[in-house]
């Protein structure tokens, strides 16, 4: 579908230093592998780049969607019919100076905690194996084992869907359970965060490394996925136990399936399309109301989905 004129289009070309593609697959850019074309797929350089991106969509009323890493969301099969924006290419330095942090949002979380730790510095080890971007896992303040990644966060340089450029201390945000407040649309591009110096870093690497074992006998990290596909809910059992008890694991649709590793998570065991996820996803909400009375809250994030009813 022509949303938008080439020449329109070639002007946004020669107003931006980054690269842009059209009709690009999102599986090649999502750890699910799953997801049709996104009609512009955007790997701006800098902030400029950024906010020239924002304008052409706000002109055009193309909906805009922030690429973290390409973990935590599902993509439909038909695509994103709109600009999706990719930092990884221009936002990917890290400067730290003492105690204190600095990287931009386009930096793995993996290399984020591994600089931390070689610079000796505690506070984010436990995020070890937690995939997608900084910028993602701030968007969803990300977690494992009791640590969450707004926990030692200082601020957060931001991009408003205005095209206003904002800094907020994180005393002014509110963070929740795999949530903020952060304002909608806008996309964050560099954040720093307040760490604590400590002399010897082979604690850390040992923290980290066993989280990281942990994850690797615990959860099916050979297969494609999203991660936690819902949040666990505020009392009693997790969403996995609930899921389990239910009877589903192992359960497959098409090429997905509920892990039998983990029933958390719903893996891409050959060519799954987003209507198998979404079908598991139906069948364990559904399920799991009936039998146990819980009502299971998506922790994934649905892209090219206007509405979903289950």
């Amino acid at each position: 579908m022509q949303l938008v004129s080439d020449q329109e289009l070639r002007e946004l070309e020669n107003s931006v230093k980054g690269e842009l593609k059209y009709n690009t697959p999102m599986s090649e850019h999502t750890t699910y592998n799953i997801g049709g074309p996104a009609y512009i797929y955007a790997l701006p350089v800098d902030k400029d780049d950024v906010k020239t991106l924002m304008e052409f969509a706000s002109e055009h009323q193309l909906p805009h969607f922030n690429l973290g890493g390409g973990s935590n969301i599902l993509v439909h099969d038909k695509g994103y019919q709109g600009l999706i924006i990719d930092l990884k290419k221009g936002f990917n330095s890290i400067e730290v100076e003492g105690n204190i942090v600095k990287a931009q949002s386009g930096v793995s979380l993996a290399r984020f905690v591994s600089t931390c730790r070689k610079h000796n510095l505690a506070g984010v080890e436990k995020l070890a194996g937690i995939p997608g971007s900084l910028g993602g896992a701030l968007f969803m303040n990300a977690g494992a084992f009791g640590s969450e990644i707004s926990q030692r966060l200082k601020s957060l340089s931001l991009l408003l869907e205005n095209g206003e450029f904002l800094e907020l201390r994180a005393i002014e945000l509110q963070f929740e359970y795999r949530e903020s407040n952060l304002p909608e649309g806008a996309i964050i591009l560099e954040s720093e965060f307040e760490l604590e110096q400590v002399e010897d870093a082979s604690e850390l690497y040992g923290s980290s490394q066993d989280i990281v074992k942990e994850r690797n006998v615990k959860q099916p990290v050979t297969l494609p996925s999203t991660g936690s596909i819902f949040k666990n809910p505020e009392e009693g059992d997790s969403a996995g136990k609930l899921i389990e008890d239910a009877g589903l694991k192992g359960t497959r649709a098409g090429g997905a399936m509920i892990s039998d590793k983990h029933a958390n998570f719903i893996v891409n065991v050959g060519k799954a399309k987003a209507e198998d996820v979404m079908h598991l996803i139906a069948l364990a909400q559904k399920t799991v109301q009936d039998k146990f009375g819980v009502e299971l809250e998506l922790e994934l994030k649905l892209v090219g989905f206007e509405e979903w009813f289950i």
